[in-house]
């Protein structure tokens, strides 16, 4: 995972790979959760325990209907 052209960084997401992207304050790392096999990626790139949740940014309240 690096930082890429917004190209690069979609690129991974569609290849199930974890990207680092800008949020509106901080960077995040994140996979797309229809594409990457599993958030273990997530996790052991920001050396977080497996068993507290990690934050989930979704495009808008629909997908709460798809993913919820």
């Amino acid at each position: 995972t690096e930082f890429g052209s917004v190209d690069e960084v979609a690129e991974a997401l569609r290849a199930g790979r974890a990207a680092v992207f800008p949020t509106d304050t901080v960077y995040g790392i994140g996979v797309a959760v229809t594409r990457a096999p599993s958030p273990i990626e997530v996790y052991d790139a920001k050396r977080r325990d497996h068993d507290k949740p990690l934050p989930w940014l979704v495009d808008g309240l629909t997908a709460l209907d798809i993913f919820g």
